[in-house]
C-alpha cells in the first residue's frame, strides 16, 4: 500500500509510542511526524497527507479544534483523523468523534487489527477522491468548450451578468469584446472542417495568450469569441482588440496554406455609471461587430451610442454566428 500519514503526539513519549505503532502497520510509503498540532495542520496545506494519526494524553482536557480547521481547509477535507488515548472514558471518545475523528483507539491496539482499520478508511478516502474529481470533471464540462478549452457561453452568460453587477456595484468600468473570424464558411468548404477546427484553435491560443488573469474569454458560438475586460474602457479597450486581431492575422496555420485568417472586432465599452443591463451590452457589442463587418471586416469598431443603426444590415444578434461570413 503505498500511501503518506501524519503521526502527531501531544506529548514527546505519545509522539515516540504513536510512531512506532503506525511504522509496524507497514501501510505507508512516508510517514511524517510532528510534536506540534497546530504547526502540524498548517504543514498540510504544503505537504498533504492521507491519514493523520494523534496521540492524546489527557483525552479529557482535549477541545480538538484542530480538526474543525483541517476540514475547513481543501487540502485536509477528506483526511481520515485517528485519535489515540492511554485512557479515556466514554464521554472522551464521543466528543472526539463528534469533533470529526473516524476512529478513537487505545494504544495498546494491536497492529493488525489497525492496519485493517487504516485499509477501510484509505478506500473511502480513494472513494471521496474519486468522486470529487469527477464532480469537478462534470463542473468543468458544463462550463468550458470542448474544441478550444476556452469558456463555453453558458458560463459567459453568467460571467457577463456577474460583471455587470460588480461594475454597478462598485461604479467601475468594463468593456465587452466580441471578435468573429472572417469568412469561416469559405475556410471550412475549401479546407475541410478539420481545418476549420484548427483554426479556432489557434484563435483561441492567441487570445489566451493576450489577456490578464482577471479577463474572462470564451468562445461565443460557431466561430465567434467574447472577452469580458474588468476595469478596462474606452482606447485601452481598442488597443487590446487592435493588438489581438493583429497577432490573429499573423497566425501561420499548416492547415490553411496561404489563407488568410483574419477577425472582426466589436467592442461595447461599459463606463462607470451606465445602467445598461447584460442583454443590451451584448446587443450593442454586436452591432459594433456588425459595423465592423459592413465597413470590409478584419477591422475593429467600438459601439457609438450617438451613430444610427444602419437599416440594411441585419439587425443585431438575429443571425447565428455558423452564418455569419
Amino acid at each position: 500500500m503505498t500511501a503518506t500519514s501524519l503521526v502527531i503526539g501531544s506529548s514527546p513519549q505519545d509522539n515516540r509510542t504513536l510512531l512506532d505503532k503506525i511504522r509496524g502497520t507497514a501501510a505507508f510509503s512516508h510517514i511524517w511526524n510532528e510534536n506540534d498540532v497546530n504547526r502540524a495542520i498548517s504543514s498540510v496545506r504544503k505537504r498533504p497527507v492521507d491519514i493523520i494519526f494523534y496521540g492524546v494524553t489527557d483525552p479529557a482536557g482535549e477541545t480538538y479544534d484542530w480538526i474543525h480547521r483541517l476540514y475547513g481547509d481543501q487540502e485536509g477535507c477528506d483526511v481520515p483523523v485517528f485519535l489515540f488515548a492511554r485512557a479515556g472514558g466514554e464521554d472522551e471518545k464521543i466528543r472526539g468523534l463528534e469533533a470529526g475523528a473516524c476512529d478513537f483507539l487505545s494504544f495498546d491496539t494491536s497492529a493488525k487489527e489497525l492496519a485493517a482499520r487504516i485499509r477501510t478508511h484509505l478506500e473511502k478516502k480513494q472513494q471521496l477522491t474519486l468522486l470529487r474529481r469527477a464532480k469537478e470533471d462534470l463542473e468543468k464540462q458544463a462550463t468550458t468548450d470542448g474544441l478550444t478549452g476556452l469558456f463555453n457561453r453558458r458560463f459567459f452568460q453568467r460571467a457577463l451578468e456577474a460583471e455587470v453587477a460588480r461594475s454597478t456595484r462598485l461604479n467601475q468600468s468594463f468593456s465587452l469584446l466580441l471578435a468573429d473570424v472572417d469568412h469561416f464558411k469559405q475556410i471550412n468548404d475549401l479546407f475541410g472542417h478539420l481545418a476549420g477546427d484548427a483554426a479556432l484553435k489557434m484563435i483561441a491560443g492567441a487570445i489566451e495568450g493576450s489577456i490578464r488573469l482577471s479577463d474572462t474569454a470564451c468562445r461565443f458560438g460557431g466561430e465567434e469569441f467574447a472577452l469580458i475586460m474588468p476595469g478596462t474602457h474606452g482606447e485601452n479597450a481598442f488597443r487590446v482588440a487592435e493588438r489581438l486581431r493583429r497577432k490573429i492575422a499573423r497566425l501561420q496555420i499548416p492547415e490553411l496554406p496561404e489563407h488568410p485568417l483574419t477577425v472582426s472586432i466589436g467592442i461595447r465599452p461599459v463606463p462607470a455609471g451606465d445602467i445598461s443591463d447584460a442583454t443590451r451590452v451584448l446587443a450593442e457589442a454586436d452591432e459594433a461587430l456588425y459595423r465592423a463587418k459592413r465597413h470590409g471586416r478584419n477591422r475593429t469598431e467600438v459601439h457609438d451610442p450617438l451613430q444610427p443603426e444602419e437599416e440594411d444590415w441585419p439587425s443585431p444578434l438575429v443571425l447565428p454566428a455558423t452564418q455569419r461570413v
